[in-house]
């Protein structure tokens, strides 16, 4: 995934923000999505394996960052429209 532009856009209610990123979501491919999934999730975890490390804990989970990325295979199922 290459650079991403950074954005702000201000709005004048929490409804008309929320409409703006139902538009926005929507315009993406699927594959648009599944990839902000994945960037989300793993600046997630890169943040609590950081956080885990700084206070001691070490790292959570055999494996690390590759064995929690293995792990949302057994959750999805691509399903095709009929």
């Amino acid at each position: 995934m290459g650079m991403k532009k950074k954005w702000i856009k201000v709005f004048r209610s929490f409804g008309q923000a929320e409409e703006f990123d139902r538009r926005y979501y929507r315009s993406m491919s699927p594959e648009e999505r599944l990839d902000t999934v994945q960037l989300l999730r793993e600046s997630y975890r890169k943040f609590n394996l950081s956080a885990s490390h700084a206070s001691g804990g070490g790292q959570a989970g055999k494996g690390g960052l590759n064995a929690y990325r293995k792990g949302l295979r057994g959750f999805i199922k691509v399903v095709k429209p009929a």
